[in-house]
């Protein structure tokens, strides 16, 4: 099969009119029966050398080419013998261009790991380092530098190669490799990965084939990102085995790439790093490498979420943490936009700060363990309309406490169709929180609401009713809905609300606390309370209070006192 191999490097164009007559079932040279034209090699290179065309070459031990070039033509077929291989060293290249007919790196066994590996140094020449129509079988026997062709810290151009039955990997690239050319190449067969490299190389791998690997999927050994690169579609997962940290840089996550983490690893974004990732052509999938045992993604305050963007993609499977989470968002406002966001053993998403989800729009939330998302009760203004499932994870964590709880710009609480979840005690101080007619609140233990100087409650379910109810059907499972002495009345108010399983403060004993203020409470049920449904202290007065509906409540419906 006749075929044109083209290549460029420094500005120079090859094209090499290639016939590859090598077939898979050709035995492995043998030592026995060598012809005439076989030639042993077992002595170092330290002068330019050139192994001629059909050649049989025999190499019984490691050889290292120093200061020169050896250079291996059309059809030479290289036999190693047990541990044999060639190392590449300082000022040295390696050409091995198969114009005519492939050239033949093998052994006399079928026994993967038989000879060692190729292996460019760091000081080789990257400009003299070709191999072009080649074939790599039976080597990658050195559990030290684990594959059959090893890059440390090198660039050499590895195209339209056949690399196949390592016994451990079929190309390592360690350290440095910017600017490999490797391409159009085949691995196959190998006892661990097809390709392990550092993250910073995966920018200048190209398409290969990939098959029958024992892992097969690129395996990254080193997480850090400092270059602005793309990483493109490639037919197997890529594999961070140490996670992923962008910083200083930006990463660019092409159509199509899957990427699967190790366990307790993570994609950070941090120091004025940026990700971007829109699946709109094809998918892109983060996830864990054996289900729910990653970190997720992790956007810091010092990232730069103007340039970030994650969109249509799929992220799912986050693992158990401090905070679990698929995405979590410290203060930081990336795009997040029509992804599927699922199977976390935490959160869909975890917001912290003011603003952080501010971007997160139209996303599709399903079976996350803790919740779709969680939010700051600051951050309530920002939340956008979202898709969820019908499964019972669906609900909005809104998070109350002295750190996240103050709601201080008047705000709504829109209705989703899904439950909001309300952790500690939500504080509103000069501004008012309306809720949606239909909305569903469950309070979670030691929660409540808490309506300050100058704060509203306004929930008016005269549409359709809002039910603020605990989470546990039982009494005083949360605390109450405290009016406070400097609320601004006109805008406290409960209308047509199912107000349930609360007044669990026995401090403040009523399910609705009244604090010398006189909210409008008409046409409620107030139901189960451990206390009383309504507590008014001092001037408190409820107009319309017999328009409400009472039920069980433990100590009584309502009560006034000085």
């Amino acid at each position: 099969m006749k075929t044109i191999l083209c290549y460029v490097r420094w500005g120079g164009i090859l094209c090499i009119s290639s016939l590859l007559l090598y077939c898979d079932t050709k035995p492995p040279l043998s030592s026995q029966g060598l012809d005439q034209n076989t030639i042993t090699t077992s002595e170092d290179i330290v002068t330019d050398e050139v192994w001629k065309a059909n050649q049989r070459r025999v190499v019984t031990r490691q050889i290292t080419i120093s200061n020169a070039i050896l250079k291996i033509e059309s059809g030479v077929r290289i036999h190693f013998q047990r541990n044999a291989g060639i190392v590449v060293g300082d000022s040295a290249g390696l050409i091995a261009v198969g114009k005519d007919q492939a050239i033949v790196f093998s052994s006399d066994t079928t026994n993967k790991g038989e000879w060692t590996h190729i292996h460019f140094e760091p000081g080789s020449l990257a400009d003299s380092c070709r191999l072009i129509n080649c074939v790599f079988e039976y080597g990658g026997g050195d559990a030290n530098q684990p594959a059959i062709i090893v890059c440390d810290n090198s660039s050499p151009l590895i195209q339209g190669c056949i690399i196949r039955k390592s016994g451990t990997n079929g190309v390592l690239l360690r350290g440095d490799c910017r600017g490999i050319e490797f391409f159009n190449n085949s691995i196959s067969q190998c006892s661990g990965a097809p390709v392990v490299t550092y993250a910073t190389n995966v920018h200048f791998i190209g398409r290969n084939s990939y098959a029958d690997n024992t892992e097969n999927q690129i395996k990254i050994m080193n997480n850090a990102i400092s270059h602005n690169d793309s990483w493109q579609e490639q037919p197997i997962p890529y594999f961070l085995t140490s996670g992923l940290e962008v910083r200083q840089a930006g990463l660019t996550i092409l159509p199509g790439a899957q990427l699967n983490f190790a366990e307790s690893t993570a994609l950070t974004v941090s120091d004025n790093g940026s990700v971007k990732a829109d699946a709109t052509a094809a998918p892109i999938t983060f996830s864990g490498s054996s289900g729910k045992d990653w970190l997720g993604i992790q956007f810091y305050s010092s990232a730069n979420h103007t340039d970030s963007k994650m969109i249509r993609c799929t992220i799912e499977n986050r693992g158990q943490g401090d905070i679990a989470a698929n995405i979590t968002l410290k203060n930081s406002a990336p795009l997040i936009q029509d992804c599927t966001i699922r199977g976390s053993a935490g959160y869909g998403i975890y917001a912290e700060g003011d603003v952080s989800v501010a971007n997160v729009i139209n996303n599709q939330f399903s079976q996350n363990n803790s919740g779709a998302i969680s939010i700051p009760a600051r951050q309530i203004s920002h939340l956008k309309l979202q898709r969820f499932g019908g499964d019972e994870t669906n609900f909005i964590e809104v998070r109350g406490g002295n750190l996240d709880g103050y709601i201080e710009t008047s705000t709504r609480l829109v209705n989703y169709r899904v439950p909001y979840k309300i952790i500690s005690h939500i504080k509103i101080s000069a501004a008012t929180l309306t809720i949606d007619p239909g909305s569903l609140i469950q309070m979670t233990p030691k929660s409540g609401f808490e309506i300050l100087a100058g704060g509203g409650f306004y929930a008016d379910g005269s549409s359709s009713i809002i039910t603020i109810t605990g989470e546990i059907a039982r009494h005083g499972y949360w605390d109450y809905i405290l009016f406070s002495a400097n609320a601004n009345p006109v805008h406290c108010v409960l209308k047509y609300c199912q107000i349930r399983y609360g007044g669990g403060d026995g401090n403040l004993p009523g399910m609705i606390y009244c604090d010398n203020v006189s909210p409008i409470i008409t046409n409620c049920f107030i139901e189960y309370s451990q206390s009383y449904g309504i507590f008014l202290k001092g001037s408190a007065r409820i107009n319309d209070i017999n328009t409400n509906s009472f039920y069980q409540n433990l100590f009584g419906d309502y009560i006034s006192a000085p």
